[in-house]
């Protein structure tokens, strides 16, 4: 900006002296006297430009200064400035490391969680496969859920081994009405005794009847002693299945009768009191 009000400066000198002797002063001064007046305005021109350049100079070369300057006090250690960026940095060091740790930490928790799950699952399956019951401390009972667990397991074997579908859908049938009649020997223990001639003979027969099958499905080979055994085997398991249905419905056999008798007894109980559909019908007529 110096350089620049430098050189207007000089314009207007020069524009002044021109105005005055561009005409008049040769007339009056003659020639001579208007080149050295020119020269003049020239030297003043070229002075006033340096002296702008140079003030410039001075000031960037200031700068220049004060830019070092600020470098070097970042490098000097005992400076606050260079103090400050060090703790900056090494506090975003440290939230870095706390990250990565904690990432880390995550992690392992993460993964010892998993495997605390599946230690539990493997306690509680049973070396068939099976999900555990849990024990009653009755040996009785126990020992009984111990059968049934082995049984569940060989008919999931069996299950998957024999293609056939009605076979297929009679095992699931076993499972599931052995399960339940575990149930309620369970709930009420004093019934083991009605179950068990299934526990000791109906079930592990009707096992032994469906690995016989099992074996001579896996032959291959159609014939008539092999196919007509499976046929008998197909067909027993009908009969087997809805007597064991029977079985499981004996069972809530005293259970039920309980249940009737106290709709009896309400029904009878409504009645008098007038709260049953037929005595409400007479009281609105």
């Amino acid at each position: 900006m110096s350089r620049k009000r430098g050189r207007i400066r000089g314009l207007y000198i020069v524009g002044i002296l021109w105005l005055i002797f561009s005409r008049v002063g040769i007339a009056v001064t003659g020639l001579i006297s208007f080149l050295l007046l020119f020269g003049i305005s020239l030297s003043v021109i070229v002075a006033l430009a340096r002296a702008a350049q140079s003030k410039d100079s001075k000031d960037n070369s200031n700068v220049k200064v004060d830019t070092s300057a600020s470098q070097k006090d970042n490098m000097n250690p005992y400076s606050s400035t260079y103090r400050q960026s060090a703790q900056l940095e090494a506090e975003q060091y440290q939230q870095r490391a706390d990250a990565g740790q904690r990432a880390i930490e995550q992690q392992q928790a993460a993964a010892a969680a998993a495997a605390e799950a599946r230690r539990k699952e493997l306690e509680n399956l049973t070396p068939y496969g099976t999900q555990k019951r849990r024990r009653t401390g009755d040996k009785e009972i126990d020992a009984l859920l111990d059968e049934e667990e082995r049984a569940i397991a060989e008919m999931r074997r069996l299950d998957d081994n024999i293609p056939d579908e009605k076979v297929s859908a009679q095992i699931v049938h076993l499972e599931e009405v052995t399960s339940k009649i575990v149930d309620c020997i369970v709930e009420k223990p004093k019934k083991r005794r009605q179950a068990k001639k299934f526990f000791s003979y109906y079930l592990p027969t009707t096992l032994k009847l469906l690995n016989s099958y099992d074996r001579m499905d896996e032959i291959g080979i159609s014939g008539t002693n092999i196919d007509g055994t499976k046929g008998s085997i197909e067909a027993l398991m009908d009969t087997a299945l809805a007597a064991f249905d029977k079985e499981l419905d004996a069972l809530y056999r005293d259970e039920a009768i309980d249940v009737t008798s106290d709709i009896k007894v309400m029904e009878s109980m409504l009645a008098q009191d007038g709260l049953t559909e037929d005595e409400l019908q007479k009281l609105l007529k």
